[in-house]
Protein backbone atom coordinates (compact mmCIF):
# COMPACT_ATOMS: atom_id res chain seq x y z
CA UNK A 1 0.00 0.00 0.00
CA UNK A 2 2.97 2.10 0.86
CA UNK A 3 4.38 1.70 -2.28
CA UNK A 4 0.95 2.27 -4.75
CA UNK A 5 0.35 5.79 -2.14
CA UNK A 6 3.99 6.98 -3.03
CA UNK A 7 3.80 6.27 -6.56
CA UNK A 8 0.14 7.86 -6.54
CA UNK A 9 1.59 11.11 -4.83
CA UNK A 10 4.35 11.14 -7.68
CA UNK A 11 2.07 10.81 -10.40
CA UNK A 12 0.20 13.94 -8.96
CA UNK A 13 2.79 15.83 -8.62
CA UNK A 14 3.53 15.52 -12.21
CA UNK A 15 0.57 16.41 -13.26
CA UNK A 16 0.20 18.96 -10.89
CA UNK A 17 3.46 20.40 -12.72
CA UNK A 18 2.17 20.05 -16.53
CA UNK A 19 -0.97 21.87 -15.53
CA UNK A 20 1.62 24.94 -13.83
CA UNK A 21 4.36 24.17 -16.98
CA UNK A 22 0.95 25.05 -19.83
CA UNK A 23 -0.18 27.91 -17.74
CA UNK A 24 2.64 29.28 -17.09
CA UNK A 25 4.57 29.03 -20.43
CA UNK A 26 1.96 28.88 -23.03
CA UNK A 27 -0.74 30.77 -21.80
CA UNK A 28 0.97 33.68 -19.56
CA UNK A 29 4.27 33.23 -21.43
CA UNK A 30 6.17 34.04 -17.96
CA UNK A 31 8.07 30.26 -17.40
CA UNK A 32 11.59 31.08 -16.67
CA UNK A 33 15.11 28.93 -16.17
CA UNK A 34 14.64 29.72 -12.68
CA UNK A 35 11.44 27.40 -12.36
CA UNK A 36 12.78 24.20 -13.03
CA UNK A 37 13.85 23.17 -9.90
CA UNK A 38 10.26 23.53 -9.02
CA UNK A 39 9.06 21.13 -11.95
CA UNK A 40 11.93 18.59 -11.31
CA UNK A 41 10.50 18.46 -7.17
CA UNK A 42 7.19 18.29 -7.47
CA UNK A 43 7.09 14.51 -8.00
CA UNK A 44 8.95 13.72 -4.41
CA UNK A 45 7.05 16.18 -2.84
CA UNK A 46 3.83 15.37 -4.04
CA UNK A 47 5.46 11.61 -3.01
CA UNK A 48 6.19 13.13 0.73
CA UNK A 49 2.36 14.65 1.26
CA UNK A 50 1.24 10.94 0.25
CA UNK A 51 3.37 9.42 2.49
CA UNK A 52 2.30 11.68 4.98
CA UNK A 53 -1.43 11.38 4.48
CA UNK A 54 -1.13 7.72 4.60
CA UNK A 55 0.46 7.68 8.03
CA UNK A 56 -2.49 9.67 8.62
CA UNK A 57 -5.09 7.50 7.12
CA UNK A 58 -3.54 4.29 8.70
CA UNK A 59 -2.73 6.24 12.51
CA UNK A 60 -7.01 7.09 12.05
CA UNK A 61 -7.88 3.57 11.28
CA UNK A 62 -5.55 2.02 13.88
CA UNK A 63 -7.07 4.53 16.54
CA UNK A 64 -10.85 3.56 15.28
CA UNK A 65 -9.69 0.15 15.65
CA UNK A 66 -9.96 -1.26 12.30
CA UNK A 67 -8.23 -4.10 10.72
CA UNK A 68 -4.70 -2.98 9.48
CA UNK A 69 -2.75 -6.10 9.00
CA UNK A 70 -1.08 -6.93 6.23
CA UNK A 71 -4.18 -9.64 5.13
CA UNK A 72 -6.33 -6.60 4.77
CA UNK A 73 -5.65 -5.40 1.04
CA UNK A 74 -7.48 -5.98 -2.15
CA UNK A 75 -7.64 -3.84 -5.69
CA UNK A 76 -10.12 -1.50 -4.16
CA UNK A 77 -7.76 -0.83 -0.97
CA UNK A 78 -4.43 -0.42 -3.26
CA UNK A 79 -6.84 1.72 -5.98
CA UNK A 80 -8.04 3.98 -3.05
CA UNK A 81 -4.64 4.68 -1.83
CA UNK A 82 -3.27 5.30 -4.98
CA UNK A 83 -6.09 7.84 -5.67
CA UNK A 84 -5.78 9.37 -2.32
CA UNK A 85 -1.61 9.25 -3.31
CA UNK A 86 -2.32 10.76 -6.56
CA UNK A 87 -4.91 13.52 -4.79
CA UNK A 88 -2.15 14.35 -2.30
CA UNK A 89 0.58 14.83 -4.56
CA UNK A 90 -1.44 17.13 -7.16
CA UNK A 91 -2.36 19.49 -4.32
CA UNK A 92 0.90 19.47 -2.75
CA UNK A 93 1.79 22.58 -3.87
CA UNK A 94 -1.52 24.22 -2.10
CA UNK A 95 -1.03 22.33 0.87
CA UNK A 96 2.72 22.95 1.55
CA UNK A 97 1.96 26.93 1.35
CA UNK A 98 -0.72 26.45 4.12
CA UNK A 99 0.97 24.98 5.99
CA UNK A 100 4.39 27.25 5.33
CA UNK A 101 1.37 29.69 6.81
CA UNK A 102 0.57 27.99 9.77
CA UNK A 103 3.78 27.29 10.79
CA UNK A 104 5.01 31.14 10.10
CA UNK A 105 1.38 32.51 11.83
CA UNK A 106 2.17 29.50 15.03
CA UNK A 107 5.87 29.85 15.31
CA UNK A 108 6.21 33.75 14.47
CA UNK A 109 9.39 35.40 16.16
CA UNK A 110 10.19 39.06 16.57
CA UNK A 111 13.54 40.32 15.09
CA UNK A 112 14.27 41.95 18.31
CA UNK A 113 12.46 45.50 17.50
CA UNK A 114 11.01 47.08 20.46
CA UNK A 115 8.09 49.31 19.68
CA UNK A 116 9.04 52.64 20.25
CA UNK A 117 7.76 55.64 21.99
CA UNK A 118 4.92 57.34 20.19
CA UNK A 119 2.97 59.04 22.95
CA UNK A 120 3.24 63.10 22.79
CA UNK A 121 4.05 62.88 18.99
CA UNK A 122 1.87 63.94 16.51
CA UNK A 123 0.46 61.37 13.91
CA UNK A 124 3.01 62.83 10.94
CA UNK A 125 5.95 62.17 13.35
CA UNK A 126 4.51 59.02 15.17
CA UNK A 127 4.54 57.77 11.31
CA UNK A 128 7.95 58.82 10.15
CA UNK A 129 9.20 57.51 13.61
CA UNK A 130 7.60 54.20 12.68
CA UNK A 131 8.71 54.33 9.00
CA UNK A 132 12.42 54.16 10.53
CA UNK A 133 11.54 51.59 12.93
CA UNK A 134 10.50 49.46 10.02
CA UNK A 135 6.90 49.48 11.25
CA UNK A 136 3.88 50.89 10.22
CA UNK A 137 1.11 52.87 11.41
CA UNK A 138 -2.05 50.86 12.43
CA UNK A 139 -5.93 51.87 13.60
CA UNK A 140 -6.02 55.50 13.90
CA UNK A 141 -8.75 56.45 16.65
CA UNK A 142 -9.54 60.14 18.40
CA UNK A 143 -10.56 60.70 22.14
CA UNK A 144 -11.55 64.12 22.90
CA UNK A 145 -9.43 65.53 25.73
CA UNK A 146 -9.76 68.76 27.83
CA UNK A 147 -6.36 69.50 28.36
CA UNK A 148 -5.32 71.50 25.34
CA UNK A 149 -2.02 70.65 25.26
CA UNK A 150 -2.79 67.53 24.49
CA UNK A 151 -5.05 68.16 21.44
CA UNK A 152 -3.44 66.63 17.98
CA UNK A 153 -0.68 64.23 19.69
CA UNK A 154 -0.91 60.63 20.54
CA UNK A 155 -2.18 59.35 24.28
CA UNK A 156 -2.25 55.71 23.34
CA UNK A 157 -0.95 53.54 21.54
CA UNK A 158 -0.84 49.40 20.86
CA UNK A 159 1.88 47.57 21.69
CA UNK A 160 2.85 50.03 24.46
CA UNK A 161 6.32 51.31 24.31
CA UNK A 162 9.09 49.29 24.57
CA UNK A 163 7.05 45.93 24.10
CA UNK A 164 8.67 43.18 21.36
CA UNK A 165 7.14 43.84 17.79
CA UNK A 166 7.81 42.09 14.71
CA UNK A 167 9.32 44.42 11.96
CA UNK A 168 6.91 45.42 9.55
CA UNK A 169 3.72 45.22 12.11
CA UNK A 170 1.38 47.95 13.00
CA UNK A 171 1.55 50.39 16.00
CA UNK A 172 -2.44 51.27 16.72
CA UNK A 173 -2.70 54.84 18.26
CA UNK A 174 -4.99 56.86 19.95
CA UNK A 175 -4.63 60.94 19.16
CA UNK A 176 -6.31 63.70 21.48
CA UNK A 177 -8.83 66.05 20.27
CA UNK A 178 -10.18 68.94 21.72
CA UNK A 179 -13.29 67.97 23.94
CA UNK A 180 -16.66 69.05 22.33
CA UNK A 181 -18.82 71.95 24.16
CA UNK A 182 -22.23 69.56 25.31
CA UNK A 183 -23.75 73.01 24.46
CA UNK A 184 -27.71 73.86 24.66
CA UNK A 185 -29.99 71.47 23.12
CA UNK A 186 -32.38 72.94 20.70
CA UNK A 187 -35.37 73.91 21.98
CA UNK A 188 -34.09 74.63 25.46
CA UNK A 189 -33.68 77.95 27.35
CA UNK A 190 -30.12 79.09 28.00
CA UNK A 191 -29.27 79.12 31.97
CA UNK A 192 -30.48 82.48 33.68
CA UNK A 193 -32.38 83.49 30.51
CA UNK A 194 -35.44 82.57 32.36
Amino acid sequence: MVVYTFIGGGLGGIVNGIRSFLFWHCEQIAFGRQFVWKYVTAPWVGSTLALIVYALIRGGIVVFGRNTTANASGIGQTLSYFAVGALAGYGSRDVFRWLDAQVSRLFKVGTGTKAPILIGKTKEEAQDILKAANLKLGKVSEESQEKEELVGTVIRQKPSPGLPIAAGESVDVTIAIKKRDQGVKKGEPKKGTG
